[in-house]
């Protein structure tokens, strides 16, 4: 068995007091299969740049174990983020050059043929090119999903019949369930029964969870607990949640879901005292008219 992944690497790039430490590929699907490489193999099908960021990108995932099967190399501009301690932005803060430009969304149907009976899917966002994948294959989905595009033109019959008991567990963020709730004029426990699915979980941050499973609305708040939150982490349940379901082959029940939830709390403070930049990064060793361009690394 597998657990794969697909869509398009973003490359960031990572600052602190004004200084570069370094860059990463990144895409949210992926980063589930960092959470899940120690215990199962892992694939990511990905569509990247042609350029430096775009190696850099694809260098990142096996850095970290996971097998990159590249579907298409486009002659386009990796799309790009710069980081620092103030957050995030699109514009370069070297050469004040806004990327606009970035490789297209990737076309779900194009891993079609290369996957397995038994491959597990982690799906990142829908788009009609998912939707038609999930009619294609029968394997058992995760979605994690912090955009509302998807929904913006979809009526709630639409949505039902394109997912209704195809997904196993689902999370999204706060702001992707206050626009279905006002949209639709549904609440979390009509998604949850409406979608048939095992498990929702709707992401509140920093204040925690709402996890709706087995009929039973749970409340997770962080409150309680001594946790150093970190949105780049923000899937670590999910992952938590999928490994143990993949693992033991048991239903969702609150035994579970506590033994996840305590893990996540262990994972957040783990993490939160090791930094990003001493292990992953790429450091630029050199580059030519601005680090957003042609760039050499390490």
């Amino acid at each position: 068995m597998r657990v794969i992944g697909f869509g398009s690497i973003i490359i960031e790039y990572y600052f602190k007091n004004g200084k570069i430490l370094g860059i990463l590929g990144n895409n949210r699907s992926a980063n589930v299969l960092k959470y899940l490489n120690a215990e199962y193999k892992t694939c990511f099908f990905a569509k990247i740049g042609n350029d430096h960021q775009g190696r850099i990108g694809m260098r990142s995932l096996q850095d970290r174990g996971i097998d990159v099967q590249i579907c298409d190399e486009v002659d386009e501009p990796s799309k790009v983020l710069f980081h620092d301690e103030f957050g995030y932005s699109k514009t370069c803060p070297y050469c004040d050059r806004l990327h606009k430009e970035y490789v297209e969304e990737f076309d779900a149907m194009r891993i079609i043929d290369f996957i397995k009976r038994d491959d597990v899917i982690i799906l990142d966002h829908l788009d009609e090119s998912t939707i038609d994948l999930l009619k294609e294959v029968d394997n058992l989905a995760f979605l994690t999903i912090d955009n509302k595009n998807f929904f913006i033109s979809k009526g709630y019959d639409e949505i039902i019949d394109d997912l209704s008991g195809r997904i196993s567990v689902i999370s999204m963020t706060e702001n992707v369930y206050n626009f279905c709730k006002k949209k639709y004029d549904i609440d979390s426990m009509d998604l949850y029964r409406d979608l048939q699915v095992d498990m929702l979980i709707i992401n509140r941050k920093d204040r925690g969870y709402d996890l709706i499973y087995d009929d039973v609305f749970d409340k997770r708040d962080f409150a309680e607990y001594s946790v150093k939150y970190n949105s780049k982490y923000q899937d670590m349940l999910f992952s938590e949640v999928i490994n143990l379901d993949l693992k033991g082959n048991v239903k969702i029940d609150t035994k579970l879901v506590s033994k996840a939830f305590m893990q996540t709390i262990m994972n957040f403070n783990i993490l939160s005292e090791e930094p990003l930049t001493t292990k992953y990064l790429f450091k630029i060793e050199n580059y030519h008219d601005c680090i957003c361009k042609d760039i050499e690394f390490i």
